[in-house]
């Protein structure tokens, strides 16, 4: 039995030093995206722009070191916000992507990061309101005439990110609801990420 605890507990070492080993790091990163909410049936297609600003973290957990493989995890608020016709729409939301980010070194001072995965997004508030009018809920089935928004959202994502001297990170991406958001309705974005590693 000794042995055996001997055994573990030095295992359990061996994986300790091999991730404290490891290049995990986080960074913070702001966003602007070019959101589109997409309507398709029956061969009729329309969309609306949003602007969209994304404020997050993320923490990248080294998994291949020999291959500078990463998971990438972390959260973040968006806020949708819209003006035409005197009509203002904004909506707040809390976002979680996943994604594995695969880290290539172009030089001493600069990677390639291409990324791909997936995100759950949580929709916490919507409005819309018409000059003069009232503030309705979109998330309300009573304001929304029994068609109320989805306050629940995943979907994939992928793009790639320049880091440059190791601390500033700079990206383009795109993002594709896989669920609606309302009926027959979906949200896609492409999204600008300038990021600071901590």
């Amino acid at each position: 039995m000794k042995k055996v605890k001997a055994i573990l507990v030095a295992a359990f070492v061996a994986v300790c030093a091999s991730v404290s080993a490891q290049e995990n790091f986080g960074w913070g990163y702001l966003q602007y995206n070019i959101s589109n909410l997409k309507v398709s049936y029956s061969g009729y297609s329309d969309s609306e722009s949003y602007n969209t600003v994304t404020l997050g973290y993320n923490y990248d957990i080294n998994i291949m070191p020999d291959y500078d493989l990463y998971l990438e995890v972390g959260g973040a608020a968006q806020w949708y916000f819209k003006s035409k016709d005197d009509v203002t729409t904004n909506m707040i939301s809390l976002k979680v992507p996943v994604s594995v980010m695969y880290s290539i070194p172009v030089s001493d001072n600069f990677r390639i990061e291409p990324y791909a995965g997936l995100y759950a997004r949580f929709n916490v508030y919507g409005s819309s309101k018409e000059k003069g009018g009232e503030s309705i809920n979109i998330f309300s089935d009573d304001d929304m005439w029994g068609e109320a928004c989805k306050r629940f959202q995943f979907g994939l994502h992928a793009g790639v990110r320049a880091r440059i001297s190791e601390q500033f990170l700079v990206g383009i991406g795109y993002s594709q609801d896989l669920n609606e958001f309302a009926e027959h309705t979906k949200f896609n974005s492409i999204d600008t990420t300038v990021g600071l590693k901590f």
